[in-house]
């Protein structure tokens, strides 16, 4: 099947609750509807200057009837499916394009980042702006997912940091997570502490939130930009679409086994001629060596752990790259078992 519903670049979609309906946006200003049942579509609304129309970025579902679309300007407006008709609320969130939207459930407020590198927050039923971080911020803001019960919101930004605010408290960032060496794009919570992200180097990320630890990796689009990653509602698998023309399956059960007798890493390796992942098992773990960047403060922990590290002669910590044909993911065990302390976080990661 196939449907057409744009004249220009399809820049965001997401399938409604039902699961039978696909929403789309486009760099044409228009916002499509469709029934994948019946293939064809539904509904498209575009915008009132077709001659000059304001792109659209980014589209989110915010409920079963409701969409909230992003446009270049920085504005956002929310449809209901329902009335087919005009926005129900149009908002000036951020001076510059949107290029991200999530919701708050709990509270009913979405949280949407901008090209101006300021975070907005909208309360869904009112449609009015209700707080808004600092406008001088000299990073500009890719992507957000809310993590820790609703407590922490975590943004991707250009420079590969991590900002982290605390509700309420949108002057500045409370926390900050270095480590990514290129922009974080897109970002995916598995749970409250786990976080999955796609940077521009190529690579899929598999970090925890306090404390912060990259934990391991889930796979790469060798070093094309990831665009976008999108996890399966049971949590098995993540897709992740890429600058290389190409959509790849990772199989991520492992991050969900909270059994943990083993310990045992679950290898993730790249299938060319299928373009998706192939899970393959393997009883030999070991360290890589490689450092957390945080070795002042594991020094500290390290006077609080077991004798038993004192018996052992100290080596000198050495960087080396992951295997490129290989890139795995850790059980749920493991990560909570690292997040107690470990030294080093590709320990037991062949």
């Amino acid at each position: 099947m196939v449907l057409a519903p744009h004249k220009r670049s399809i820049r965001s979609i997401q399938y409604m609750s039902t699961g039978t309906q696909l929403a789309a946006c486009s760099a044409d200003g228009s916002m499509s509807l469709s029934d994948l049942s019946a293939g064809k579509i539904v509904h498209r609304w575009s915008d009132e200057d077709e001659d000059d129309p304001v792109g659209l970025t980014r589209l989110f579902a915010t409920s079963e009837d409701l969409i909230t679309v992003g446009d270049e300007e920085g504005f956002i407006n929310m449809y209901d499916v329902r009335t087919k008709g005009g926005p129900v609320w149009k908002v000036e969130a951020h001076a510059d394009f949107v290029n991200d939207i999530t919701i708050h459930e709990k509270k009913k407020i979405l949280v949407s980042v901008g090209g101006d590198g300021t975070v907005a927050l909208i309360d869904v039923r009112k449609g009015k702006l209700k707080a808004q971080s600092e406008d001088d911020a000299d990073d500009e803001m890719l992507s957000v997912t809310i993590m820790q019960d609703g407590k922490k919101v975590v943004i991707g930004t250009q420079s590969g940091v991590l900002s982290i605010f605390s509700w309420g408290y949108w002057n500045d960032c409370s926390d900050r997570f270095p480590g990514h060496p290129e922009s974080v794009d897109t970002l995916v919570k598995y749970d409250e502490d786990i976080l999955l992200t796609g940077s521009s180097d190529g690579m899929i990320r598999i970090l925890t939130i306090f404390p912060h630890r990259m934990v391991g990796m889930v796979g790469e689009h060798s070093s094309y930009p990831i665009e976008r990653i999108a996890m399966n509602r049971d949590k098995t698998m993540l897709a992740s679409a890429s600058h290389d023309s190409y959509i790849k399956l990772w199989d991520i059960q492992g991050l969900g086994d909270d059994d943990g007798e083993d310990e045992e890493v679950v290898k993730i390796m790249k299938d060319p001629t299928a373009g998706a992942a192939v899970q393959d098992d393997d009883d030999n773990s070991g360290s890589s060596g490689v450092s957390d960047g945080n070795d002042e403060e594991d020094d500290d922990d390290d006077d609080d752990d077991d004798s038993d590290d004192d018996e052992k002669p100290k080596k000198k910590k050495k960087k080396v790259t992951p295997t490129a044909g290989k890139k795995s993911v850790l059980s749920k065990a493991q990560i909570k078992q690292k997040k107690r302390g470990s030294k080093n976080f590709f320990d037991g990661i062949l």
